[in-house]
């Protein structure tokens, strides 16, 4: 790459205090408040925002009561941070080499999902790389996304749920976590012999965040057993908080399973023991696509070894989560999700459509002042700007447009629950997605627990390979379907079901094959195969597979489609690499199985759907009771297994 700045040669007239004190004027909202903040005299801050302009060759801000970004001041706002940070990161290093450091790691976490993993992580590099410096910020996950892209911090430590992903980063699973109802030991509720979720919400609460994922997974929890979830007397994320709240209280609350087992041992809390056992889902890190770090990859190795050992020797998610940079698509986060209300949604919706305040308050029967007012509010809800105004109307700012989307979703799904209401019962329309071979053992029996659940829903079962469903998913073609791999670039909900194992299957007779009912890769390494083609989930594993053992699979064909590749299999011109529910459409005696007895060749199947706020109550329901017929076939042997997520 051309490192000359040659073609840009304003950049060379570009300096830091120019950045600083942009990014001032636009945190500020004013010359003089930005003057204030940066001890500087107001005509020095506009000589400075004058010269920055002239050097750019484009207005920054448009001047009003508040300044406001331009759509040119939008674009510098975006890369200005992250410059800065680069500075400061570049600052850093060069104070470590003189200071004889070997590096330096900045580490964002949601202490909630990881007090036991990077502890041991951080200890773990430390004794084999003792000159490595680490920092360690705790936060939610939206704030630590935008420093982790403003190059602020170099990794984070949390639950990777949708808003992991986001354009530009990489993300990989390391282990699962339950998580635990939470008591100060000796509460009456830990001494009920089967205490139930009411039982649980008879008593008052401290409940985490709206929209975290401790807050989601406990909600959930509670609508599962038919129980209206209590409202919160208190809301933390602080872990520290919710100890000494606990402890000086008869408060009930929830913990990350590591979290609440280590607390108990240190006699800090006590754990309700609750029937059912509680996912709380995927951890994992983040981390930005190209990191120019040196030491990263260090600590990465040390979190992927602690996770091994915290699951038991072997990680659930052995390979990376998604495979690749999440690029191509962003998503548009807010530090917390605010309280806002339907009626300041249909504000917005209506203001954006009607393209002016004015027009809109008439529509609305309003004054515009008041609707000005909800607008302004509402963007001090989500500290963004959503709309430009001019004289000529309203426009929405990138984030704005991003809300409305959202925002006629999140309206939509209310009409729907008012019309479920009104009906009584649940109601709506639902695409799945299975793949041949899953549908050849889940299909039935889920349209028939749907049909006595929820008979006033409409289903719509696809049935294609892995690869297609992805495609349709991504697509909003289908609101779910069982994949085989989650794609780190799409904002999926993803929740793991069970791991399949693999066998070879092959006429009887074929030359080279081997006997019994089990066999190794090498043992097969010289039969022609038969095998999908290379996006699709199953030759993914395969070629992984073959791939860690050092060889390499002899693809004879690539077929697309189920029917068809087994047909070629029966003609004995090739075998093939299937889950055993491939075999459910082949008469008996035509081919032979044998189990591939390999730890890494299993093919795990994931639940995937659009994330939850865009997803109707009736596909809520449709998610649940495909999980539960799942886990229900998995448990009475009719679904061939090796490994069962439990919810």
């Amino acid at each position: 790459m051309d490192e000359r700045l040659d073609d840009i040669a304003w950049a060379r007239r570009l300096k830091l205090r120019h950045l600083e004190v942009f990014l001032a004027l636009s945190s500020a909202g004013s010359v003089t408040a930005a003057a204030a903040s940066m001890h500087m005299t107001q005509p020095a801050v506009s000589h400075w925002l004058a010269d920055l302009e002239e050097v750019i060759g484009a207005a920054l801000f448009t001047r009003g009561r508040r300044l406001a970004l331009t759509e040119a001041g939008e674009v510098l706002m975006r890369h200005a941070r992250r410059m800065l940070g680069d500075v400061r990161r570049t600052h850093e290093e060069l104070e470590s080499v003189t200071a004889g450091i070997t590096g330096r790691l900045h580490v964002g976490t949601i202490l909630s999902a990881s007090p036991v993993l990077l502890p041991r992580a951080i200890a773990q590099l430390q004794r084999s790389a003792p000159g490595i410096y680490v920092e360690v910020v705790e936060g939610l996950v939206a704030p630590l996304i935008e420093r982790l892209q403003r190059h602020e911090i170099d990794l984070i430590i949390g639950p990777l749920d949708q808003r992991a992903h986001h354009a530009g980063l990489q993300m990989e699973g390391l282990m699962h976590d339950t998580f635990s109802i939470v008591t100060r030991p000796g509460h009456p509720l830990v001494k009920l012999r089967n205490p139930t979720w009411r039982d649980a919400a008879g008593h008052p609460w401290i409940m985490p965040p709206v929209a975290t994922v401790s807050r989601t997974r406990l909600e959930e929890a509670f609508a599962r057993a038919g129980v209206a979830a209590p409202s919160p007397r208190i809301e933390t994320a602080s872990i520290v908080a919710l100890q000494a709240l606990l402890h000086e209280t008869g408060y009930v609350s929830s913990l990350a399973g590591s979290v609440a087992q280590l607390y108990r041992r240190l006699k800090l809390v006590d754990i309700v023991p609750m029937r059912e056992q509680l996912d709380f889902g995927l951890i994992g890190m983040m981390w930005r696509a190209g990191t120019p770090s040196r030491v990263l990859p260090q600590l990465q190795a040390c979190l992927r070894n602690e996770a091994r050992e915290l699951q038991g020797g072997r990680s659930l998610w052995p390979r990376r989560f998604g495979g690749c940079a999440a690029g191509g698509v962003s998503f548009a986060f807010s530090p917390r999700v605010s309280p806002m209300e339907l009626r300041q949604l249909r504000y917005f919706v209506r203001v954006v459509e009607a393209g002016s305040i004015g027009r809109a308050a008439a529509s609305l029967d309003m004054v515009t002042s008041a609707l000005s007012q909800q607008i302004s509010r509402l963007e001090g809800e989500l500290a963004t700007r959503l709309l430009l105004r001019s004289a000529s109307g309203v426009v929405p700012t990138d984030a704005g447009l991003a809300f409305f989307r959202q925002a006629q979703l999140a309206l939509r799904h209310a009409d729907d629950a008012v019309r479920a209401a009104q009906q009584a019962r649940l109601a709506g329309h639902v695409s799945v997605g299975l793949s041949s071979t899953t549908a050849s053992i889940l299909g039935a029996p889920f349209v028939q627990a749907m049909n006595q659940r929820y008979p006033d829903i409409r289903l719509h079962l696809v049935e294609a390979l892995s690869g297609h469903l992805a495609d349709m998913l991504n697509g909003r073609l289908l609101d779910l379907a069982i994949v085989f791999h989650a794609e780190a670039a799409r904002r999926w909900s993803v929740m793991p079901l069970l791991d399949e194992p693999l066998y070879l299957c092959a006429r009887p007779g074929m030359p080279g094959l081997p006997a019994g009912d089990t066999t190794r890769l090498e043992d097969i390494a010289g039969l022609p195969l038969v095998l999908p083609s290379g996006r699709h989930g199953l030759r993914a594993l395969v070629n992984h597979a073959f791939h860690k053992a050092g060889l390499a699979p002899r693809v004879a064909a690539e077929v697309d489609g189920l029917a068809l590749l087994m047909d070629v299999v029966q003609l004995g011109y090739a075998a093939t690499i299937q889950p055993s529910s491939a075999m459910a459409r082949v008469a008996p005696g035509q081919l032979v199985m044998a189990r591939i007895d390999d730890a890494d060749l299993f093919r795990p199947n994931l639940l995937a759907s659009l994330s939850d706020d865009e997803l109707s109550p009736a596909a809520l329901a449709a998610r649940l009771v495909l999980a539960d017929v799942s886990r229900t076939l998995a448990r009475d042997g009719t679904w061939a297994v090796t490994a069962l997520h439990e919810s």
